[in-house]
C-alpha cells in the first residue's frame, strides 16, 4: 500500500534523449529563431490571458473551511423568509482522525488516484489545455478533475464552470491550494464540501442521512457506496436506483483493490453486503419550503455571482423581489382552478407554472414552479413551444413596426405554402375561414391563416428578430421559418421568458430584465452585489400602445355588428375593474397551453401541460390558463386603485371600413364600420370602394335581375371581394380531408350572386392592381369567355338572352363566362401573360423557365377540363422541385435539366404552382376552365 509520505515525494522526469548526429543539430539551429519568436508571442498572449483569469480569483485562504455562517433570504419588504435551504444539512468533519482510513481511501481511489503522488494538485497539461482553449475561443477539454481542482471549483462562481477562463482559474487556485495545505487538510476540505445526493453537503451529513451514523462509524462497504455517490449522486442513488448503487459501490471497491488500499478478501466481504445489511436508513422526506420555486430561482441567480461556499455557509443576506402575498395568490389561484378539473391524484397529473412580474422595473414578484413538490422548477427551467401566444411578438408587433396598422386587411382564405420542400396548409381552429379580416380581428380570434400571411409579407427574418429583441432569446435559428407565425418552434420558451416579452409591450416598448435578487450583503451589511435594472427600447410607445389595444380585444366582448363572433378568444381572463390585455396559445398537437397577459400594474405568464407530453384540451390556454390569470391577478391587485394603460402622444382615432381598412364609403354598411386607433400618420386617407350595388330579383335575392325575372329588381349592396369557389379550393380540400365548401371564405356570402334569372352565370377570377374591361357575346348552347389582364377589377358583359356583370380583384387575369343559346364568340382587349404558351394542334404548349430564387415564368397557364395540356420545363441554375397539385406533378430537376410533360386536366379551378426550392414561393398559377366545347 502506498503511504502518504511516499506520495509527497516528487516524481523524477524522463531523461533527455541523446542527439543522433551533426545533421540533426543543424536542423535544430535552423528552427531556433522561428521557434523563439513563436514562444515569445505565445508567452505574451498567454501572460495577458492568465492576468485576466487572475482577476476576481478568491483569496486562497478563503477556500479553507471556516466556521459556517447561515445565509438568509429576505422578501421585497426586507422581511426574513427563510435560511438558504441546504445550509442546515451539513455536519462538518473537524479532522481526518474522525474518518476511517478505508473511507478516506475509497474517495481518493474513486475521484483522484494520483492524490498522494501528484505534487501539484493539477495536471500540467490541463493548464496548457485551458490556456489554449481560452486563446482559441474553444471549449476546454473534458477530463477528470483532481481533489484540489474540485475544491477550487466549489469556491468559484458556478457560472465559471465549463468555460476556459473558469477552468484556468480553477487550475491556478488548485496549484496554490496544494502549495499551501497538506494532503490531510485538502482531503478534509473536500470531504466537507462534496455533494452526495439527498440534499446532503459533505461526508458528515451523508453518513447521518444514509446510515444514521457519524463518519467515524462508517464501514468499508458504506464508505465505498458514499464515494460512488461523489461521481453520480442521482444515477447511483440507493433509494431510486438500488441496483446501480451496489454496482457503483463494487466499482469503487475494485479500484481500491487495484490501487493496493484493500486486499481481495476485504473487497469480496464488502461486496457481499446488501443494502439492508449495510443498514441503509429509510428515505427521509425532502424538506419543503413555502417559497421553494422562488428560492430555486434565487439560488440559480446567486450561482452566477457567488461560490457554493459563499452561498451556503458565507453568512450572506439576500434581498429579493418576492412578494409573499402575490406568491400565495398565484399558487392559490392555480390550485383553485385546476385541482377539480385535473386532480393531483391522477397519474400522471397535469402540471402548471406561473410567473408574475412588475413590468415597470422587472421585479419578479411570484414564481410557481409546479403543482406538486417534485420535479423541475418549470417556471424557469421547463421549455415549450409558445403556440399562438407568439403571434403578438413575432407577427403583429413586427407588422406594426413595418407600417401596417390594426386596420390592415388580410384575406383569411386557405392557401398552400412551400415549407422545407413540402406544401404546408395552415388551418384555423374551427376549420373555417372568414375572408377579408383586419389585423385586430385576426389577433382577437387567433386566426392562423392571417398570421402566416402577415409574417410572409413582413419577412420571417424580421419577425424572428423582433421576437428575440422583445425577450424570446430561447428561439434558435432553426425556428426562423414560416411556421414561427403559429408558434410551431422547438422547445424555446419558459414562462419567465414569455412574461419578459409581454412585459416589454406592457411597459410602453421598453424591455426590462427580470429581477429576483435585488441586493446581497455580507453579515456586516456591506454590499457584495447590487442588481442593475435596465430599460432597453424595442418598440415605440405608440406601437406598444396599439399592440396593447389589440390584445385588449382578445379578452373583451366586442360590439354587435359584423364580427364573426361577439366575444374575444379569452374573455375569462378579464380582471374586474382593470384594463386587461393578453393572448392564449396551444402548442402543436395540443400537448401544452399558455395564457400570457398583463394589466397596467403586473404581467403574468401561465403554462400548463404534462412532464411527459400528452394531448390535453385544445382550448386549455383560453379556458384554464385565462381563469388562473383572472384569479391570481384579481387577488394580487385587490386594494390597488385601477389605472388605464398610459396613452402616449401621437395616437389618433379614425372610423374604418372593416372589409378594406379604409375610411367608410357611402356604401359601407354600418355593421362594418369600426372606430380604430392609429399611430399618427398611418391612419387611412382614402375612401373604401369594396362595396358595390347590384340589381337582384326582389322575389329571389340570390339571383341577379335580368329581363327574364318575373319580379321587379331590387338594388342591394354587396362585397366586391376576390371570388373563391369550392372548385378553386378543391385540391386543398384533398390535402386537408375537408369538403371543398368548408374552405370557401365566409364573406363570400356577402358577394354578389353569380347567376341571373335566365340561368346565365358570371364568374370572375384573378388578383392585381389595375383596371381592364372586355366583353363576351354568346348565342346558342355554348359558353363564351373573355380574358383580360386585370388589376384590380375587370368587368365583362354577355349579350343575347343574358346581361350579367362581374367584378374581380386580380393580379394576372379576369375571366367572364356567359351561357346562352346558339354559338359562342368572345371579344375584348387582352394582354399576353409572361412566358410562352402556344397552341400545338389540339394541345396547348406552355414553357416554364425555372431560375434559382426567381418566380416561375409564365405568370399564368390556362387550360380546359377534358383537354390535354403540354408543359415544357427547363431548370436554370440550382436544383428545383416543381409542384402542381392539379396535374399531380411533383418533380425535381437538376441544373440545366429539361422535361416535357403531357397531362389531361380533370378539374376546374385556380391552382398555385410552386418551385419548392425557390424562396420566391408561389410563382405561377394554373387556371382551369370548363371545356370550351371544342372552340
Amino acid at each position: 500500500m502506498a503511504s502518504r509520505a511516499e506520495g509527497a515525494a516528487g516524481v523524477p522526469g524522463p531523461s533527455r534523449p541523446p542527439a543522433s548526429g551533426r545533421r540533426r543539430v543543424r536542423w535544430v539551429r535552423l528552427l531556433v529563431l522561428p521557434a523563439a519568436i513563436v514562444v515569445v508571442l505565445a508567452a505574451g498572449l498567454s501572460g495577458a490571458y492568465v492576468v485576466s483569469a487572475l482577476r476576481g480569483l478568491p483569496p486562497t485562504a478563503a477556500t479553507a473551511e471556516g466556521p459556517a455562517q447561515t445565509s438568509y433570504i429576505f422578501d421585497r419588504a426586507g422581511t426574513l423568509i427563510e435560511p438558504v435551504p441546504g445550509a442546515a444539512n451539513r455536519a462538518p468533519v473537524a479532522s481526518l482522525t474522525d474518518v476511517p482510513l478505508a473511507v478516506q481511501h475509497a474517495f481518493v481511489a474513486s475521484v483522484d488516484p494520483q492524490f498522494y503522488r501528484n505534487p501539484y494538485g493539477v495536471d500540467a497539461g490541463a493548464i496548457f489545455g485551458a490556456l489554449w482553449a481560452g486563446l482559441t475561443l474553444h471549449a476546454p477539454a473534458a477530463g477528470s478533475p483532481t481533489i484540489a481542482q474540485r475544491i477550487a471549483v466549489g469556491r468559484l462562481p458556478i457560472a465559471a464552470a465549463g468555460t476556459a477562463r473558469g477552468q484556468l482559474q480553477a487550475d491556478i487556485l488548485a496549484l496554490e491550494l496544494t502549495r499551501r495545505y497538506t494532503r490531510d487538510e485538502l482531503l478534509t476540505m473536500y470531504l466537507n464540501q462534496v455533494e452526495l445526493g439527498q440534499g446532503t453537503h459533505g461526508l458528515g451529513a451523508a453518513a447521518e442521512a444514509y446510515f444514521g451514523v457519524a463518519p467515524r462509524q462508517l464501514t468499508l462497504a458504506q464508505g465505498a457506496l458514499l464515494a460512488s455517490l461523489a461521481r453520480a449522486p442521482v444515477a447511483a442513488d440507493p433509494y431510486g436506483h438500488p441496483k446501480a448503487a451496489l454496482q457503483g459501490r463494487d466499482a469503487v471497491l475494485d479500484l481500491m483493490r487495484q490501487q493496493g488500499y484493500i486486499t481481495p478478501a476485504q473487497a469480496r466481504a464488502a461486496r457481499a453486503e446488501t443494502l439492508q445489511q449495510m443498514r441503509l436508513q429509510p428515505q427521509q422526506p425532502v424538506a419543503t419550503y413555502p417559497y421553494a420555486a422562488y428560492v430555486g430561482a434565487v439560488l440559480a441567480e446567486l450561482q452566477k455571482h457567488f461560490s457554493d461556499q459563499q452561498i451556503y455557509t458565507g453568512g450572506l443576506r439576500i434581498y429579493t423581489a418576492l412578494s409573499p402575498s402575490v406568491q400565495r395568490d398565484a399558487a392559490n389561484a392555480m390550485h383553485a382552478v385546476l385541482d377539480k378539473a385535473y386532480p393531483l391524484s391522477q397519474t400522471p397529473h397535469l402540471e402548471a407554472a406561473a410567473v408574475v412580474l412588475d413590468q415597470s422595473n422587472g421585479d419578479v414578484e411570484a414564481i410557481v414552479g409546479g403543482r406538486g413538490s417534485s420535479g423541475p422548477n418549470r417556471a424557469i427551467a421547463a421549455t415549450s413551444p409558445p403556440g399562438s401566444a407568439i403571434m403578438p411578438l413575432a407577427v403583429y408587433a413586427p407588422a406594426l413596426l413595418g407600417g401596417m396598422t390594426a386596420a390592415t386587411v388580410i384575406d383569411d382564405a386557405p392557401m398552400a405554402w412551400p415549407v422545407a420542400g413540402r406544401l404546408w396548409i395552415p388551418t384555423n381552429n374551427d376549420d373555417s375561414w372568414a375572408g377579408l379580416t383586419t389585423l385586430r380581428e385576426a389577433l382577437r380570434r387567433s386566426v392562423n391563416e392571417v398570421a402566416v400571411r402577415v409574417l410572409a409579407t413582413i419577412g420571417v427574418a424580421n419577425g424572428y428578430q423582433v421576437a428575440r429583441s422583445l425577450g424570446l432569446t430561447g428561439l434558435s435559428s432553426h425556428d426562423e421559418s414560416l411556421p414561427l407565425a403559429l408558434g410551431n418552434t422547438a422547445d424555446c420558451c419558459t414562462p419567465l421568458e414569455m412574461a419578459r416579452a409581454y412585459a416589454t409591450i406592457a411597459n410602453g416598448g421598453y424591455r426590462v430584465n427580470p429581477l429576483v435578487v435585488l441586493r446581497v450583503t455580507d453579515a456586516a451589511g456591506d454590499v457584495l452585489y447590487q442588481a442593475a435594472p435596465s430599460r432597453t427600447p424595442v418598440l415605440s410607445p405608440q406601437v406598444a400602445y396599439v399592440m396593447t389595444s389589440m390584445l385588449e380585444s382578445v379578452v373583451e366582448p366586442q360590439p354587435n355588428g359584423g364580427w364573426i363572433q361577439n366575444v374575444g378568444t379569452a374573455p375569462g381572463a378579464a380582471v374586474r375593474g382593470w384594463p386587461t390585455a393578453g393572448q392564449p396559445g396551444m402548442t402543436p398537437g395540443d400537448t401544452s397551453g399558455w395564457f400570457v397577459g398583463y394589466t397596467p400594474a403586473l404581467t403574468a405568464a401561465i403554462w400548463g401541460g404534462y412532464d411527459s407530453p400528452r394531448v390535453m384540451s385544445g382550448q386549455w390556454g383560453a379556458t384554464y390558463g385565462a381563469a388562473i390569470f383572472q384569479a391570481m391577478m384579481g387577488a394580487a391587485l385587490k386594494g390597488r386603485t385601477p389605472t388605464d394603460f398610459a396613452r402616449p402622444e401621437g395616437i389618433v382615432t379614425a372610423p374604418i371600413d372593416a372589409k378594406s381598412g379604409e375610411l367608410p364609403g357611402p356604401l359601407t354598411p354600418l355593421a362594418w364600420v369600426r372606430n380604430e386607433i392609429f399611430v399618427q400618420g398611418t391612419q387611412p386617407t382614402t375612401t373604401s370602394s369594396v362595396w358595390v350595388q347590384r340589381q337582384v330579383d326582389s322575389a329571389d335575392p340570390a339571383l341577379l335581375w335580368d329581363a327574364t325575372c318575373g319580379a321587379p329588381p331590387s338594388t342591394q349592396v354587396f362585397l366586391n371581394r376576390p371570388p373563391v369557389t369550392a372548385a378553386d379550393v378543391a385540391s386543398l380540400a384533398g390535402h386537408l380531408a375537408l369538403p371543398a365548401s368548408r374552405l370557401v371564405p365566409a364573406d363570400m356570402a356577402l358577394a354578389p350572386p353569380q347567376r341571373t334569372c335566365s340561368g346565365a352565370t358570371v364568374t370572375a377570377t384573378g388578383t392585381g392592381s389595375a383596371t381592364a374591361t372586355g366583353s363576351a357575346t354568346a348565342t346558342g348552347s355554348a359558353t363564351a369567355t373573355a380574358t383580360e389582364t386585370a388589376t384590380p377589377s375587370a368587368t365583362a358583359t354577355a349579350s343575347g338572352t343574358a346581361s350579367p356583370s362581374a367584378t374581380a380583384s386580380a393580379t394576372a387575369t379576369a375571366t367572364a363566362t356567359a351561357s346562352g343559346t346558339g354559338t359562342a364568340s368572345a371579344s375584348g382587349s387582352t394582354a399576353p401573360a409572361a412566358g410562352t404558351c402556344q397552341t400545338v394542334g389540339a394541345e396547348e404548349m406552355c414553357a416554364l423557365t425555372l431560375a434559382a430564387g426567381q418566380p416561375i415564368a409564365p405568370a399564368v397557364i390556362r387550360g380546359h377540363v377534358g383537354e390535354p395540356l403540354q408543359l415544357s420545363i427547363t431548370a436554370g441554375a440550382g436544383q428545383h422541385r416543381l409542384i402542381i397539385t392539379a396535374l399531380n406533378i411533383d418533380i425535381t430537376l437538376n441544373p440545366g435539366q429539361s422535361v416535357t410533360l403531357l397531362r389531361t386536366l380533370t378539374q376546374a379551378g385556380t391552382f398555385p404552382i410552386f418551385d419548392a426550392l425557390s424562396p420566391g414561393g408561389e410563382g405561377a398559377v394554373l387556371v382551369v376552365d370548363q371545356a370550351a366545347g371544342g372552340g
